[in-house]
């Protein structure tokens, strides 16, 4: 059991390093101006939004759902209001979020 906690505390530490080396490079790649503009959160969310295939994918068919989620004659409101909540829920879980203008 020691070892097995010891391997995953190592394999973790790789990671962490890894990560630290991809945030230099990607730092070193960049202009200053950008350099100072940018937070390392944004930098790895856009990271995600770019390669995060399976996320786009699941966005679309959430967005499709929602976009075409109609209420049918004699159905309840509260049951479409709810399903209409938990589309938008998806969707701020999959790191979409609406602007209210």
């Amino acid at each position: 059991m020691r070892t097995l906690i010891t391997k995953k505390g190592a394999e973790y530490q790789c990671h962490i390093d890894d990560d630290e080396q991809v945030k230099c490079v990607m730092l070193a790649c960049m202009s200053l101006e950008i350099q100072e503009n940018m937070d390392d959160h944004i930098i790895i969310m856009h990271l995600i939004d770019l390669f995060d295939v399976a996320s786009r994918s699941k966005r679309y068919k959430t967005f499709k759902k929602l976009f075409h989620c109609k209420m049918t004659e004699g159905s309840s409101l509260y049951t479409f209001v709810l399903r209409m909540i938990d589309y938008f829920k998806k969707l701020g879980q999959l790191g979409f979020v609406m602007v209210k203008r």
